[in-house]
C-alpha cells in the first residue's frame, strides 16, 4: 500500500520542522559551551595570578550583591 503523496509531504515538512529547531538548539548548546569555557579560563587565568603573588598581599575578596 502506498503513502499518499500528500502526507509524504506534510512529513517531510514535519521532519525539516524538526531538523530546523534542533539545529537551532544545537548552536545555542554551543555557544553556551563556547561561553563557559571562556568563563573557566579566565577564572584559572585569575587563580594562577593570585596564586603567584606572595602570601601577605592584600586583594580583594567579594561577599555577594549589595
Amino acid at each position: 500500500m502506498a503513502i499518499p503523496n500528500e502526507k509524504l509531504q506534510q512529513l517531510l515538512q514535519e521532519i525539516e520542522a524538526k531538523a530546523q529547531f534542533s539545529s537551532q538548539q544545537l548552536v545555542l548548546v554551543r555557544q553556551q559551551l563556547a561561553s563557559q569555557t571562556r568563563k573557566k579560563r579566565m577564572l584559572e587565568l585569575s587563580t594562577a595570578e593570585i596564586d603567584a603573588l606572595p602570601k601577605d598581599t592584600k586583594v580583594y575578596n567579594g561577599v555577594g550583591k549589595m
